[in-house]
């Protein structure tokens, strides 16, 4: 079930879900709580929308609230002098990427 985040399209989706999440602002008299579970909501709902139809693709909440944060980590701390391995990755494994394979290769694994 975590096998999804081995996934280099997985991977980058995680990190744009979690970059495009800070835009998520906190409604008046929202608690903390409630605003980090509606935060959450959202990237699950964006993630499965992205991958839907795929079945092995299908991350509980549990894993994806435990995984994305190491993932976006991994990023924040790829080493300067690599910066252009790291934008060919973010390029190679992009949306656009994905939405141009066709199903049967959307099916694989992508490392």
């Amino acid at each position: 079930m975590t096998e999804v985040f081995n996934c280099g399209f997985t991977r980058v989706a995680v990190r744009n879900l979690k970059e495009s999440s800070r835009k998520c602002t906190k409604e008046s008299g929202e608690s903390a709580t409630r605003f980090k579970i509606r935060c959450l909501d959202f990237q699950i709902d964006k993630f499965t929308k992205q991958f839907d139809g795929i079945s092995n693709f299908a991350v509980p909440r549990v894993a994806f609230n435990v995984k994305a944060p190491k993932i976006v980590d991994l990023f924040r701390r790829w080493p300067p002098r690599k910066i252009k391995e790291r934008d060919t990755y973010l390029q190679t494994f992009s949306e656009d990427n994905w939405n141009s394979l066709p199903l049967s290769k959307k099916k694989r694994p992508h490392g």
